[in-house]
């Protein structure tokens, strides 16, 4: 099974410029619902389904003076015979009127709790019943109140196609007259008649169009509201990670000085012991020339062992107690003595001794 998403995708963008288009359109015609308005009328316009009549409200009363046909407004060039208009000196509060033919009537009862929504209502109900496509209806309405005890409010609707009342305001236009009102009457001469949603198709086109530019520029402006946040975001998440990564750099430092530092202080403490030790190598040479000088030529050293300032050594001699005095008098050794017994082998004139003794000055 393939899918056509070209197809697809185009079939979906329809359906949501038609939903965007009913919705402005609804929104528009709701702002300019208006309830029917009772003020008196010096100019009226009646479009039946042959043309207009035009009649004129003076001190006098109400008077026809003149009628344009259909085919009149549409033949080619000037409406001809309609100088009767410059009788009407007052071109204000002018009426546009359609006669029955023009309209569709109903009469519907609506629930006492619905009074503030008559108009969504009213249209709701009108919607399934009326000929025409939604977005082409226009309508208006008119309440009276129920007989008492009744939860109920009566409600006469009239309904017409927005096509009517264009081709109607346009046959106005051409006769250099601007309805303020496009209403219906049961009664052509009727003081006052339903007033239909939406006097002016311009208006409604206009604020369709102001309320579809105003939710662009909202969309815009949240659209850059947004793009500047995340980018605010990305800012302030690669100068985190750059502080982050600053801050590792500055523990991997920091650790890298105290590793430096200790192995500055053991080299330290090591050249410390090498310069002590340098400065007691020459007591040491000296007790050892001593020691030599000490020693007679029938006495031989076996073992020699310098911790430091205390030396231990062993041999032979035919004379070991006679070196106790030899190391003594020199400057270089004190507390001389045997560490052990002195022996001699049979057979052997030479003595095994054992003495210990320690090194003047700072031998370590």
């Amino acid at each position: 099974m393939s899918i056509d998403l070209v197809t697809a995708g185009k079939a979906t963008q329809g359906a949501i410029s038609q939903f965007l288009s009913w919705w402005f359109d609804g929104l528009s015609a709701y702002i300019l619902a208006r309830r029917p308005q009772h003020s008196q009328w010096k100019t009226l316009l009646f479009k039946t389904a042959k043309g207009i009549k035009i009649y004129s409200r003076n001190v006098e009363g109400v008077s026809q003076i003149g009628h344009v046909s259909d085919a009149a407004f549409n033949a080619p060039g000037p409406i001809p015979n309609v100088a009767f208009l410059s009788q009407l000196t007052n071109r204000k509060n002018v009426v546009l009127r359609l006669g029955k033919d023009q309209v569709l009537q109903n009469e519907m009862q609506i629930p006492m709790g619905a009074r503030d929504v008559i108009g969504p209502v009213v249209r709701n109900q009108l919607e399934r019943i009326v000929p025409w496509p939604t977005s082409q209806m226009c309508f208006g309405y008119e309440v009276a109140e129920g007989e008492k005890g009744t939860e109920h409010i009566n409600v006469t609707a009239v309904t017409t196609s927005w096509k009517i009342v264009d081709e109607a305001l346009a046959q106005a236009k051409r006769l250099n007259i601007e309805p303020d009102s496009v209403e219906f009457a049961k009664r052509a001469k009727s003081e006052t008649g339903i007033t239909f949603i939406g006097t002016h198709t311009d208006n409604r086109h206009k604020i369709a169009s102001r309320i579809a530019s105003v939710l662009a520029i909202a969309a815009i402006v949240s659209i850059a509201i947004s793009a500047t946040g995340m980018m605010r975001l990305v800012f302030l998440g690669s100068e985190l990670r750059a502080q982050e990564e600053a801050l590792t750099n500055s523990r991997l430092s920091a650790a890298e000085v105290r590793r430096l530092g200790e192995e500055n202080l053991a080299l330290v403490q090591q050249r410390r012991r090498i310069v002590e030790k340098r400065k007691a190598a020459p007591v040491v040479v000296m007790a050892l020339e001593a020691l030599s000088k000490a020693l007679p030529d029938n006495s031989y050293l076996i073992k020699l062992e310098i911790q430091g300032r205390l030396v231990r050594m062993s041999g032979t001699s035919s004379d070991a107690a006679s070196l106790i005095n030899r190391l003594e008098t020199s400057p270089h050794y004190f507390d001389v003595s045997f560490s052990a017994p002195t022996t001699r082998q049979t057979n052997n004139i030479a003595e095994t001794f054992s003495i210990s003794a320690k090194i003047e000055g700072d031998a370590q």
